[in-house]
Formats: C-alpha cells, structure tokens, sequence
C-alpha cells in the first residue's frame, strides 16, 4: 500500500472517544429563558432557578446550550428571562449552528405556532413542558412529529425537579 493510501485510510479512523463527540456535536439543549420562567413554582423556586441549579450540577462541555426568548444564542449559562418565546428563531439558530437534535425545556406558547412548526422541520426534538397545566395544543402537536417526544413535569414537588433533572442527565449522557 502507498504511504499516501495507507495515511488517508488512518486518518479515516476514529477511535471510539472521536466517535462518540462526533455523534453529540449534532446535540443541543435548547432552553427557554422568555419572562414566564421567573414564575415562582409551588416548591417556592423560579422555573429559571430551577433549570439553571440543575444545570450547575452537570458536565456540560459535551453538548451545546442554547437560550431562547427574543432571539437564540449559544451559551455556557443561562442568564435572566426576558421577552418572549420566539421558537421559530430559536429551531433556525440551532439549525444553522449545526444542531440536529435537541432537548427543549420550555414552559410557554410560542409568538407563533406556524412558523415555529415550520422551523421544527428538520429537527429531532425530545420536549420538557415545565410550565402549569393545562399543556399548549402546539407543544403536544411537535411532541407528536415523527422521532419527536414529550413528557410535561409539573415543578409542584421535589421530586418532579428530580425527574427534570434526570431527564436532562439521560440526554446528555446518551
């Protein structure tokens, strides 16, 4: 074999470490940061504050977060909520950012329903509704997109911030 062939082939092999960042570096946690997550929960907490103590705890240099209200940007922690739900602009971001799958934590209705739909295309979407119920007709509607899930956690007792926690953990982990 020529050293040209024989370097082309191993520069094509991955070990298993490379393989496995490869298959994340399409992952991304996908955070609503709009003004509702300052609600104060039955367990006394803000959303926000509960999502960002979960978030303190776990090892995330091996996924990308995103923060979404207004506008959609790369983070390394979420900040105040403010704004709206602009998930339209949020799908568009993670998108052009090189996501493919994401988790979305979220506790509202998107500024619009159809263009957020239309965005979602493309995407696989695992989604956490962590607001009061009754649950938003869309989030169920994008929950029942092909690949795409939904679990709604009520943050009213300690061990629904578990769950909220552990699902996010799963994610990241897998």
């Amino acid at each position: 074999m020529s050293n040209l062939i024989k370097r082309h082939t191993e520069s094509n092999k991955l070990n298993l470490k490379e393989k496995l960042n490869l298959s994340r570096s399409g992952k991304c946690l996908l955070v609503d940061t709009s003004g509702s997550m300052y609600e104060t929960t039955e367990i006394g907490k803000a959303k926000y504050v509960i999502v960002n103590e979960i978030l303190s705890k776990l090892e995330l240099n091996r996924i990308k977060l995103f923060e979404f209200n207004d506008s959609c940007n790369e983070v390394t922690n979420i900040g105040l909520p403010t704004g709206s739900t602009n998930l339209s602009e949020a799908f568009n971001t993670i998108k052009n950012k090189g996501c493919s799958y994401c988790l979305l934590v979220t506790d509202g209705r998107p500024n619009n329903a159809e263009t957020a739909l239309e965005a979602s295309k493309g995407l696989k979407i695992d989604i956490i509704y962590i607001g009061n119920p009754p649950v938003p007709e869309f989030l169920t509607k994008l929950g029942t997109v092909v690949d795409n899930s939904f679990n709604f956690i009520e943050l009213n007792k300690i061990e629904n911030v578990k769950e909220l926690e552990n699902k996010i953990k799963g994610f990241i982990s897998e």
